[in-house]
């Protein structure tokens, strides 16, 4: 029953206990229908609105056209903002930690949907995660996917210092036209003859380990000495070959010698690959 006058007084009527009762009890049975639908705009003077269940948005035929409005638009939420010249943020999450905070804690965004078997079924999540949490602050931007039915794993990570980790190993099989993480390049250098280093990419040091002899020491190490490794010879009028051994997780050896068998010393240039 909705809320309706359930009596009609007149004037010098002698007003009973009986009506008043049944008028509190249909506005307690029925409060709801005091403000609901609501006939006009509700303003609730910057006070909160607190202990909500779900909010239920009709569809609506345009976008917001004023800032701060959230409008539902076919399948989507669309939030409206007046924006600057620059990038701003348009939502925010924020979580607050019930301890001290420390590394690993952050916020996350789930993607659920439909499978077969589940509803709703986990299939992303993408992690903005604490990795320094003194007062100068860090934090990584990690993405989880689900594969195979299980929950969903960190696939990929975007560090703070601007690195970006492939997370999980390569499939067994590969896929065409795609980057994975056994097809980086690992490390890289142009060495001299003197040997030094010109330039390079995770090499600490070169060393010279005799005549033709350059002993290669990686900054960061490989997962083992099953690593490939390929070089190329710099500007020379010699023809010489550049080839390695003495393979170990942290350092590789050069051997150069000319097309006699005779070690010579020379510039080179190499490019490894492996996992780490």
């Amino acid at each position: 029953m909705a809320l309706a006058a359930v009596k009609t007084f007149v004037a010098a009527e002698v007003l009973f206990a009986a009506d008043l009762n049944t008028l509190n009890t249909n506005i307690l049975n029925n409060a709801l229908t005091l403000i609901s639908p609501l006939t006009g705009t509700l303003d609730v003077d910057n006070f909160d609105i607190t202990a909500l269940g779900e909010l239920a948005f009709n569809d609506a035929a345009a976008n917001p056209t004023a800032t701060g409005r959230l409008r539902r638009n076919g399948n989507s939420l669309v939030w409206g903002v007046v924006r600057a010249s620059e990038p701003n943020a348009v939502f925010a999450l924020q979580a607050t930690t019930t301890g001290t905070p420390a590394a690993g804690i952050g916020t996350s965004i789930l993607f659920r949907a439909e499978s077969a078997d589940e509803n709703p079924s986990d299939f992303g999540e993408i992690q903005a995660v604490v990795t320094n949490a003194a007062a100068v602050e860090e934090g990584d931007i990690r993405l989880l996917l689900r594969s195979a039915g299980g929950a969903p794993v960190e696939s990929h990570r975007f560090a703070a210092d601007g690195t970006f980790l492939f997370s999980l190993a390569d499939p067994a099989t590969l896929a065409a036209n795609t980057m994975y993480r056994g097809a980086a390049i690992k490390s890289w250098a142009r060495i001299n003859a003197t040997p030094a280093i010109q330039g390079s990419y995770n090499v600490t040091s070169v060393a010279d380990a005799g005549v033709g002899l350059v002993t290669i020491t990686f900054d960061t190490d490989f997962a083992n000495a099953n690593y490939s490794i390929t070089s190329t010879g710099g500007a020379s009028t010699t023809t010489f070959i550049v080839g390695f051994d003495t393979f170990a997780a942290g350092t590789v050896r050069a051997t150069i010698t000319n097309t006699a068998g005779t070690f010579i010393d020379a510039q080179f240039m190499f490019v490894a690959i492996g996992d780490q």
